[in-house]
């Protein structure tokens, strides 16, 4: 009986120490693996093709508007590029 006890207390105390040790390496894993908001932005290209056009004698460019918004947003990294450059693989 005393050996049986004896070895349940090692089991135990085994995989205390392993569940403890593999908890460890873990969340150190995540917390080396931890990123800056610079690092979750998405890179985003933008194609301005608009020409503008008239309406009621009144010349419209929304597409120059568009840009000019997305120049002041900071939660992506916005690019205004060529359609060809676009089109690049």
């Amino acid at each position: 009986m005393r050996r049986w006890l004896a070895g349940g207390a090692a089991f135990l105390l085994f995989i205390l120490v392993l569940t403890s040790g593999s908890s460890y390496f873990g969340l150190d894993a995540a917390k080396q693996g931890t990123t800056s908001d610079d690092d979750r932005k998405m890179a985003v290209a933008l194609v301005n093709k608009d020409e503008g056009g008239q309406f009621n004698g009144k010349k419209y460019t929304f597409g120059n508007e568009f840009v000019k918004s997305i120049e002041k947003d900071n939660s992506q990294d916005w690019y205004v590029v060529s359609r060809g450059m676009a089109k690049m693989d």
